[in-house]
């Protein structure tokens, strides 16, 4: 009875351990880099709506008279209202929040997940292997402002509760968990469409599948049928409204352009990839988090165990796994991050696997020593031991060095990340020596193996890391606008650059005198010429040279500050601002 106790003691600390680690780092540095292409987009779209205040039709970026019409605006919505309100500040940060958020949400739902299938240490893995997983993180992912962390969320909150709901017993919370699947998939579908259609799939095909699970759709087909036409008549308003005011062209824009091109041919060449791209390019970046072969150990476990036990739970984290990435296989243009939602039954897998091998190697420890009768103080002391371990180990990783001074007298310094983890292990053999034991086998594995135990503060350290060349560029060249327009000067970079990669640059230096696409000389000798008329210029490196070739002395050059693909010029005044 008292070892159940204890077990179920570290089950419920297990979830301030995912949030400590993996969820609040998130937040860190969430403004400290630029804006990038596609966030871009978005952000603009955002800022149109607190602007205008026409929350039906946000902007379209580099086009500002074309309202964005590529996806529903309801991740929009979201990140504008608490900004319109005032609670967050239109910024990176304030535009990023509701990102970090949702990708902390699908820790901590990945980590139920994990735990339903195979206990606290399978969902805590999971998380680790997620964090780990650096795309995820810093590119298109939790901490940037596009569609996928909400996307991932609804993936993950879905399942969850549609879990739930298979088990739970009669009664209201049954309902309650229809509405979550459902509330779940209307946060999905309109932010980013159809991405979110494999949700239903994956669980109506487990609902199918599962002899238990089709006898509790049976039972709750009313339920289900009344849910399923409230998110209906939720999501109709906002397609007939776009029909209404723009006709053909929102379909052909929201589903031809942004759907049947992306399936068929392709929005941007560099997206064409062959059919095994997902399994490659995953398999490459796990690889590199050090997170391949449990993973790979991880399904094979799961498959082998569903197989011989025909666990539910089991069977519907494999079909998320495997049903949509064959999906999505078979379309022409393919992005990394359109992968990004099934990545978390993957993390699972590997949690599973590890909750195998440390519960075997476990069990060669006596049972006794983990049935002694410790008095709750006791019990509490030592959950405090290894909170503050963890806390240790986060801090170490993000800072190098973790230094705690009182007034001008250094405290507390550690630059190690063993030294925590060990004084963690002791502090739960202090609660249960088995678990204590088995985490230990799990930390040499993985160091051995080259886990994400190593690559953890990798990315922790990362997360500060202050890169904002064109913001900063940006906030000294607004602040001499501003000086110039009190002599007539219309504020506005000139931008003779594709759409293809303008957006951030037009998001940083709009203003009513942008000018794209095409390379006017006139407009461009006189911006980089002529006194008193002179803007800043965002153009490729290709079109810059010719032009230089074709104006033979126009005058000094400008500064050039060169910033992925393109130059941004800064002539007369500006050029203050390429130390920014």
């Amino acid at each position: 009875m008292v070892a159940r106790d204890v077990r179920e003691g570290l089950t419920r600390l297990a979830p301030a351990v995912v949030l400590i680690a993996f969820a609040v780092p998130l937040f860190i540095g969430l403004g400290s880099f630029d804006l990038a292409s596609d966030e871009a987009i978005y952000s603009y779209a955002v800022d149109s709506i607190l602007s205008t205040g026409d929350w039906l039709a946000p902007r379209s970026s580099p086009h500002p008279d074309e309202v964005f019409l590529e996806k529903p605006h309801l991740k929009l919505w979201i990140v504008a209202a608490p900004i319109r309100l005032g609670l967050l500040p239109l910024n990176e940060f304030g535009l990023r929040f509701w990102d970090a958020l949702f990708g902390a949400f699908s820790f901590f739902y990945v980590f139920l997940i994990g735990r339903r299938l195979a206990g606290w240490v399978c969902g805590t893995v999971a998380g680790l292997v997620l964090f780990a997983h650096e795309p995820l993180i810093f590119d298109h992912g939790f901490r940037s402002n596009n569609m996928d962390a909400a996307l991932v969320l609804a993936y993950c909150g879905g399942v969850y509760h549609y879990l739930r709901w298979a088990s739970a017993s009669p009664g209201a919370s049954r309902g309650a968990h229809i509405g979550a699947v459902l509330a779940f998939f209307y946060l999905g579908f309109m932010s980013k469409f159809v991405a979110a259609l494999f949700l239903p799939a994956v669980l109506g095909l487990a609902a199918l599948a599962v002899p238990a699970h089709r006898a509790r759709l049976i039972e709750d087909r009313g339920r289900w049928t009344v849910s399923i036409a409230i998110t209906i008549a939720a999501i109709l308003p906002w397609f007939i409204y776009q029909h209404v005011q723009h006709g053909p062209e929102f379909w052909i824009v929201l589903l031809g352009e942004h759907v049947v091109t992306r399936l068929t041919t392709y929005v941007d060449p560099a997206h064409v990839q062959p059919w095994y791209f997902y399994a490659v390019e995953s398999f490459r970046q796990f690889q590199r988090s050090g997170s391949a072969i449990w993973i790979g150990v991880g399904l094979a476990i799961l498959l082998v165990n569903v197989l011989r036990r025909r666990t539910p739970d089991g069977v519907v984290v494999l079909l998320w796994a495997t049903l949509p990435s064959i999906a999505i296989s078979f379309g022409n243009s393919k992005l990394y991050h359109y992968f990004y939602p099934f990545l978390p039954p993957l993390a699972i897998a590997a949690g599973y696997g590890v909750a195998v091998i440390s519960r075997a190697v476990a069990q060669f420890v006596p049972r006794r020593n983990s049935e002694r009768r410790w008095a709750t103080p006791r019990a509490y002391v030592a959950g405090a031991i290894v909170l503050l371990s963890i806390g240790f180990i986060v801090a170490t990783a993000a800072t190098g060095t973790l230094q705690i001074y009182a007034g001008d007298q250094l405290l507390f310094r550690n630059s190690s990340l063993l030294r925590p983890a060990i004084l963690g292990l002791a502090g739960l053999a202090l609660i249960d020596l088995r678990a204590a034991i088995g985490c230990a086998a799990v930390l040499a594995l993985s160091t051995v193996f080259l886990t994400p135990v190593t690559a953890y503060p990798r990315n922790l350290a990362r997360l500060a890391i202050e890169h904002r060349p064109l913001a900063s560029i940006a906030d000294c060249v607004h602040r001499i606008d501003e000086h110039r327009e009190q002599s007539g000067f219309v504020p506005g970079a000139y931008g003779p650059v594709s759409d293809a990669f303008l957006h951030q640059y037009f998001f940083y230096f709009r203003g009513t005198g942008w000018v794209s696409p095409e390379v006017d000389d006139s407009q461009l000798r006189t911006a980089l010429f002529v006194s008193g008329q002179e803007r800043v210029v965002i153009i490729d490196n290709a079109a810059y040279s010719a032009f230089l070739e074709r104006t033979a002395d126009a005058g000094p050059l400008p500064a050039a500050i060169t910033h992925q693909r393109a130059l941004v010029l800064l002539p007369g005044a500006y050029r203050e601002c390429r130390g920014s």
